[in-house]
């Protein structure tokens, strides 16, 4: 009796401590990391606070729930993760998916959309912990690389569709990628020369680094460089669109309140866990 019980408990820890990776090497955890760890975070905010806010947009929601959304995946990962290299944050592939689907759906209200989008958000990772419970990882493998790749070749494309108007300082184009080209093209006398050139300068400069200066963190150069360029200029002024203030109102906790039947988007989460 003794020995089962004994082994019971050994199995409960390990179980426990496969789910919650951080109850093991958090016991191992050396002083000595912590100041890489703080600069790498550093990093890391930098990059994803431009990233959430951007994928934000391609879902069709405000900055802020990209910017609480990326916080939520990290704050996770320090419980969860089960790898010191690996860096969690926000996918133009998963905004995609979910601002093409309910961007697909006949809704009352933003309101309503928005809370879809955390319907959403929480299957996901329901659907994420049942599979690691489970050990289905193994289902990635059924997926062959071509179907990747001309996946990934689409994200990319729709990605770049979605961004030109901003390059060009066009407003208003929606859709497809046919159906923004068509617009963009149609609409090309809003085009706007200051934000084409500070849009093709950064692009021109991240392009330089990457070939010249492997070590140097262009992106962060470029996101200081532009929040400087942004708070000593009025570009506003000459048309170039800025994102303005970000609302500082923390979100509420809860099961999003939706009269749309859920069933709608349950297919949605498969694909993004």
């Amino acid at each position: 009796m003794k020995k089962s019980m004994n082994r019971f408990n050994l199995n409960l820890k390990q179980n426990i401590t496969s789910l919650l990776p951080i109850l093991k090497w958090g016991k191992s955890y050396d002083k000595e990391w912590l100041k890489p760890d703080i600069l790498a975070g550093i990093t890391l905010g930098a990059f994803t606070i431009p990233e959430a806010i951007a994928y934000a947009s391609l879902v069709g929601l405000p900055p802020e729930t990209g910017l609480y959304a990326a916080m939520m995946g990290l704050g996770a990962y320090l419980f969860f993760g089960t790898s010191r290299q690996l860096s969690m944050g926000p996918t133009s592939d998963v905004a995609i998916l979910v601002g093409s689907t309910l961007g697909g759906l006949a809704l009352a209200s933003f309101t309503e959309y928005a809370a879809l989008a955390a319907i959403t958000a929480i299957l996901t990772e329901i659907f994420a912990l049942a599979a690691r419970i489970f050990r289905m990882g193994f289902l990635v493998k059924l997926i062959s690389k071509p179907v990747l790749k001309g996946f990934l070749a689409g994200v990319g494309f729709y990605i770049a569709v979605s961004q030109l108007p901003k390059l060009f300082g066009i407003h208003g184009a929606t859709g497809g990628f046919f159906e923004r080209i068509w617009f963009i093209i149609a609409n090309f006398d809003q085009f706007n020369l200051p934000s084409f050139l500070i849009g093709m300068g950064g692009i021109i400069f991240l392009l330089i680094v990457r070939k010249k200066f492997h070590k140097v963190p262009g992106a962060l150069i470029l996101i200081m460089a532009s929040i400087i360029l942004m708070s000593v200029t009025n570009l506003a002024d000459l048309g170039v669109t800025v994102l303005g203030e970000i609302s500082t109102q923390l979100p509420t906790f809860g099961v999003p309140d939706v009269a749309t039947d859920i069933s709608t988007v349950v297919p949605l989460p498969l694909p993004v866990s």
